[in-house]
């Protein structure tokens, strides 16, 4: 999936929001930001606390600057330097992508369907482009639901299909591609949804399409990979996740009433589909609940919310 972010001067993340975001796309991550009149870039592969550290450093550096920031899920090309966001169009423009550009998507081995696009499209461009309207649909069009964000040594910065980001009121005028910078229990690879509570195989350079449909056919159990049947219990990760999205955007009483309402059914009695319903809302509430205090600062924390966040922490996975 990835996701672009848009960070205003005015707006310091909290270091648990760059985890959340390297949990969730963690095939490296990326910076762009200027000072001086200058514009720079910083990527970084193998380190969330590097990453973090990195950008506290620019952000009291420069307080005056506009930082954009990407994480990534590697869908085609290598997994590197190269093909970690964020990429320059020039000495003066850099920018960063979430989506995938099909017309480029695994054309080449060794290079990402964005750094193609840079390199056959963007920097083929007058290098005002991103100030003609005419040109910025065409690319709007050509790039589908992808979003883009640019930033310029002038600090000014550009959103591509805008509209289809999130807002979020606890980070005033800042943008998300999407909304993985919150908690989730899956990862999004190319549209894919692979549940974080099931192994997968790792990613391969040249055979994504293969490595999905390989995925899609098989499981974990004993240690190695299994294949099953498209009726087979193994899917329970897909269903189960299909049903936290479902009740993701549900009112909060609604989802606790449904959770009870299967909490009180004799598990011999729940079929295989209620129980996946059941875990995809458990998780859902331990979710919420662990956003609920890690949102407030750690002094203000009772003994017993301490101890209720470590057991959260424990229940979601998220202790190291």
């Amino acid at each position: 999936m990835c996701i672009a972010i848009l960070n205003t001067p005015n707006v310091t993340f909290p270091k648990t929001l760059i985890s959340t975001c390297w949990d969730n796309n963690g095939d490296g991550a990326g910076l762009i930001y200027t000072g001086g009149g200058s514009l720079y870039i910083h990527k970084e592969l193998h380190s969330v606390h590097e990453f973090y550290n990195k950008y506290i450093d620019v952000r009291r550096r420069f307080p005056k600057s506009k930082i954009v920031l990407h994480f990534r899920i590697g869908t085609s090309g290598g997994i590197n330097l190269d093909n970690c966001h964020p990429f320059n169009v020039s000495k003066n423009l850099a920018f960063v992508h979430n989506g995938i550009i099909s017309e480029l998507n695994g054309i080449n081995p060794k290079k990402s369907d964005t750094n193609l696009f840079n390199e056959f499209v963007l920097q083929k461009l007058p290098s005002d482009f991103t100030a003609n309207p005419a040109l910025m649909s065409v690319i709007e069009k050509y790039i589908g639901s992808s979003k883009l964000v640019f930033l310029d040594k002038d600090n000014e910065a550009t959103i591509v299909n805008e509209d289809l980001g999130v807002e979020d009121s606890k980070y005033p005028n800042c943008w998300f591609s999407n909304s993985t910078y919150k908690p989730s229990q899956y990862y999004d690879r190319g549209g894919v949804k692979v549940w974080k509570n099931t192994p997968y195989k790792p990613y391969a350079n040249d055979a994504w399409e293969d490595e999905v449909e390989d995925y899609n056919s098989s499981y974990w159990a004993g240690g190695k990979w299994e294949t099953y049947s498209a009726k087979g219990s193994g899917y329970a990760w897909q269903e189960e996740a299909d049903f936290y999205d479902k009740y993701e955007t549900m009112k909060h009483e609604d989802v606790v009433a449904r959770h009870k309402e299967l909490e009180d059914k004799p598990a011999y009695q729940m079929t295989a589909s209620e129980k996946s319903e059941y875990y995809a809302l458990d998780d859902l509430i331990n979710e919420r609940r662990y956003s609920e205090l890690t949102n407030r600062a750690i002094n203000d924390l009772t003994d017993a919310e301490f101890k209720e966040l470590q057991v959260l922490e424990n229940a979601l996975g998220y202790s190291a």
